[in-house]
């Protein structure tokens, strides 16, 4: 069983700045680390604004508000092969696949 968790924040439309972009990346680094270093032993993946933990979050760290963890959800099935790169059952038996690589999309198999 793991748990997967994703920040709250507003949505991404519009232009985009390089410069915007770079701080965002790192303040969410920052915002992330905390998680990463807490629960070192339980963590199965991370990414900029998620996480996927073996433990869950405290409830006083998890809602909707901007600097807090939303529960995207709750798997007993995953692959975590590499950054960008995985692969998750849902409960509903339906398979999320995730590959961000230089030769397009992978067929991951479950």
């Amino acid at each position: 069983m793991f748990y997967i968790y994703k920040t709250v924040g507003p949505n991404r439309v519009g232009e985009q700045s390089l410069p915007v972009a770079i701080a965002i990346t790192a303040y969410a680094r920052m915002l992330m680390n905390p998680y990463f270093m807490k629960y070192t032993d339980d963590v199965y993946y991370t990414d900029t604004d998620s996480i996927a933990l073996s433990t869950a979050i405290p409830d006083a760290e998890v809602g909707n508000g901007i600097g807090q963890m939303k529960l995207e959800n709750i798997r007993s099935k995953g692959y975590f092969v590499g950054n960008k790169v995985y692969a998750l059952e849902l409960a509903s038996g339906k398979v999320i696949r995730k590959a961000k690589t230089v030769g397009g999309n992978i067929q991951l198999a479950m």
